[in-house]
């Protein structure tokens, strides 16, 4: 593996996938140990990045990853329960 896509991979790829698996600790899943696991792998992460832009990015990911995947119960909410139309 070269350093560059190895760099790639810890700063945009391993976050966002982080973020999209905490998705799961939220319903209809309820794995409610899951978050404790991503958030400290993310912390590991931040801990062992070379610097601020890296840091930024890594949290930009996560963050995008969870809001991507987390973002459906915005639409269940105000169409199914609010009675909004599509």
């Amino acid at each position: 593996m070269t350093h560059g896509f190895r760099a790639v991979l810890m700063t945009l790829v391993a976050p966002a996938l982080l973020g999209v698996a905490t998705t799961f600790s939220f319903a209809p899943f309820y794995f409610h140990w899951l978050p404790f696991f991503t958030v400290a792998l993310l912390i590991i992460l931040w801990q062992i990045t070379p610097g601020k832009r890296s840091a930024t990015l890594i949290g930009l990911a996560f963050g995008l990853g969870l809001f991507c995947t987390g973002v459906s119960w915005v639409y269940v909410s105000l169409h199914d329960y609010g009675g909004m139309p599509a």
